[in-house]
């Protein structure tokens, strides 16, 4: 017998589901609520931060100071500086741990005797989440470096709200705060600067580096952990609690494309923008673009890991670096306990195997690649580091490893103190 209320019932489910899902897409529209949707800037963790003391939050008291840089356009973010390992552990008898400080001339003087990684985070939380101190600590161990590590605008204690201009101009910011402070009056030298973004951070840092690349202003490395190719493909892949694809049904629909293009506002295109840095290397008298490291696990659910095999892909069409013709060529090799390696080099470049096993390394590794790309076996979206921090020295240029460098063991940056 037929349940007339049942199936009512069912039919008014199903107009609601509907209803809110036309909801959904409406208010996806409104930029205010597509920035809250891609930033998610109003999560905040940890909830009440204390980002005037670093040490409250995992780092070694005063190996980190606590600053403010104000951007071109007015904006104040806050700014974590945290020290080189070996400058820190040359220090560290002289601080007070009841009130832990050290001189502002210790800050400076590594500044300009060590290079710097300025660290871009990926979307919600701040600078004081566990995952992002940890990142922090492995790079100062490893690289021997500081570590800048901003919150963009609209995140922690940093002002406004972010847009995809700003945070960029956040990002610009640091560095240009680094390049300042690191300038040797003397020599008119400044040490090495990279650029490393993790997940929404890789979209930020690419497109800093595309700004600094076209006014002429160095950068040595760029380093994308858990990088995706732009925010369109990301919007119509996302699941809802990993299974639900609230946007799939466009991947059916004749005039998609024009629809997201109409739809998104924010698009922190990676791929077109990694492709316009690293052509530098096709053109005469060109500045030398940075050397792209790219980092992707295999169980990443966040970011799936074809975004990393295509961004990669996409540089080695470009280079042709398949082709015997070509300049440039593929060296590729499966690394135990890491993945498969791949990197786009120039043809009169070293072969890793002609370099042998460096002291301190655990894998034959390219360097100054035109891109390398690690393939990771595990590490999620957020643990890219800890089981293979301590391959970046090997692969990086020398000039990002800081003097006085101690090899660390995998063992060590799998679990910082």
């Amino acid at each position: 017998m037929v349940n007339w209320s049942t199936i009512a019932r069912m039919n008014l489910y199903a107009l609601a589901a509907g209803g809110a899902y036309i909801a959904f897409m409406f208010v996806l529209g409104i930029p205010e609520m597509q920035r809250h949707y891609v930033f998610l800037h109003k999560i905040a963790f940890p909830l009440w931060p204390r980002y005037s003391e670093p040490h409250h939050h995992g780092i070694e008291p005063a190996q980190a100071r606590n600053l403010q840089i104000t951007t071109a356009d007015g904006v104040k973010i806050g700014v974590w500086h945290h020290l080189p390992d070996s400058v820190y552990r040359e220090m560290a008898s002289h601080v007070d741990e009841e009130d832990p400080k050290l001189p502002e001339e210790v800050y400076e003087k590594a500044l300009r005797d060590y290079p710097t990684f300025v660290y871009l985070h990926g979307n919600a939380l701040n600078r004081a989440a566990k995952f992002r101190v940890r990142t922090y600590k492995q790079l100062s161990q490893v690289q021997n470096a500081n570590v800048i590590a901003i919150d963009y605008r609209g995140f922690g204690d940093s002002e406004s709200f972010p847009t995809e201009e700003g945070v960029v101009n956040d990002a610009y910011a640091a560095v240009q705060y680094v390049r300042e402070k690191s300038l040797d009056p003397e020599t008119g030298k400044r040490p090495a600067v990279a650029l490393i973004g993790q997940s929404l951070g890789t979209g930020v840092a690419t497109q800093c580096a595309l700004r600094l690349y076209h006014e002429g202003i160095q950068v040595d490395a760029l380093v994308l952990l858990a990088a995706f190719k732009a925010i369109r493909p990301m919007v119509i892949e996302f699941r809802m609690g990993g299974i639900v694809p609230l946007l799939g049904w466009l991947e059916y629909f004749p005039y998609r494309d024009q629809i997201i293009e109409k739809l998104l506002t924010i698009r922190f295109d990676t791929q077109e923008a990694l492709s316009e840095i690293v052509d530098g290397h096709l053109k005469d008298g060109a500045m030398v673009p940075p050397a792209v490291v790219l980092m992707h696990a295999e169980n990443d659910e966040v970011i799936p890991v074809h975004h990393g095999d295509e961004l990669y892909e996409g540089v080695e069409k470009q280079f042709e670096a398949m082709d015997s013709s070509s300049a440039y060529h593929v060296w590729a090799s499966n690394v135990p306990d890491v993945g498969f390696v791949q990197a786009v080099m120039h043809r009169a470049a070293t072969l890793p195997e002609r370099r042998g096993l460096l002291p301190g390394a655990r894998a034959i590794l390219p360097r100054n690649a035109v891109m390398t790309y690690l393939r990771l076996e595990s590490g999620g979206h957020n643990h890219l580091f800890d089981k293979n921090a301590d391959l970046l020295p090997y692969i990086l240029p020398s000039t990002l490893t800081g003097k006085g460098h101690i090899p660390v063991s995998s063992s060590r940056t799998s679990m910082p103190k």
